[in-house]
């Protein structure tokens, strides 16, 4: 959740993996499709409102992308997240990196 430029996306996708990435921003989205994953392998998604994907992975990775979003909607990411998996891979910066 929050693919970034699709770096891991690619990555994930070349080995096999059953990858679908969730992108907030049309430029996030864009260097996504650029850097080759399928536009069916991308969702564009507002992380602040709540994501159905009416299904569940392995795994959800959410990698530095709770600090762009205003604290008042950072519970709405981690029910996003642990509503599509049991595991979850999750890092953040400090907020006012952002």
């Amino acid at each position: 959740m929050g693919c970034g430029q699709g770096q891991f996306t690619r990555g994930l996708l070349a080995t096999g993996l059953d990858v679908i990435a969730v992108e907030g921003s049309a430029a996030g989205c864009a260097a996504t499709l650029n850097r080759g994953v399928p536009r069916e392998r991308l969702v564009r998604h507002d992380m602040r409102i709540p994501l159905q994907l009416g299904r569940k992975f392995d795994m959800v990775m959410c990698t530095e992308v709770a600090e762009h979003i205003e604290p008042p909607f950072s519970s709405q990411l981690v029910q996003s997240i642990s509503e599509h998996s049991d595991v979850c891979w999750f890092s953040s910066e400090r907020p006012e990196t952002n």
